[in-house]
């Protein structure tokens, strides 16, 4: 049983450095939000606003779609369960918090 449990606590560290090795930094985040992709998103979100009865490509389509599901599951980064659990009653009853 000693060995069971010992075994079990260093697979637990081992979990545990390799889940704060994949934390988000800070900086990594600024990157993206400053990132070409980004700001070309941003754009035509802002251009669909105007112009409602704008043409919108596949590839414009895409840009905008990974932007906002990127920016969601970066600002619930600590909700806990997958972004695929998310339903869309938690979408539409998200708040606005701090210009976020």
């Amino acid at each position: 049983m000693k060995a069971y449990r010992k075994e079990s606590a260093r697979r637990g560290l081992e979990k545990m450095d390799s889940d704060f090795s994949k934390l988000i930094a800070p900086q990594q985040i600024t990157d993206f939000e400053k990132s070409s992709i980004a700001v070309e998103a941003i754009k035509l979100i802002g251009v669909g606003m105007e112009n409602r009865l704008s043409q919108t490509t596949q590839s414009e389509y895409v840009s905008v779609r990974d932007f906002v599901i990127t920016e969601i599951a970066l600002n619930n980064a600590s909700q806990s369960g997958a972004i695929a659990n998310m339903t869309l009653a938690v979408y539409t009853g998200a708040k606005i918090v701090c210009n976020r």
